[in-house]
């Protein structure tokens, strides 16, 4: 899209959305859901002068944590772990 801005993909289980706020930092958005449809996120803002370098290696953490955190939720449901005491 020509302002910036990039929808999540519908009917996955992990997408990403991206806009661009006032003073062009971008703004992105990582989505997935779980077994039970649920969806959970992660945002991050960046300033303007961020590198794409430092930008990318903050969203392969974000997806990391996400996607671990989400795997937990799923194992839970289908009774493999249990719930921490």
């Amino acid at each position: 899209m020509p302002d910036g801005t990039h929808q999540p993909t519908k009917n996955r289980r992990f997408s990403w959305s991206k806009k661009v706020l006032a003073g062009m930092r971008p703004q992105y958005m990582l989505f997935r859901r779980s077994l039970l449809n649920r969806v959970h996120m992660r945002t991050e803002t960046f300033p303007a002068d961020a590198s794409r370098a430092s930008i990318a290696r903050t969203l392969k953490r974000m997806r990391r944590e996400l996607l671990d955190e989400v795997d937990a939720v799923d194992l839970r449901f289908l009774g493999v772990t249990e719930e921490a005491a």
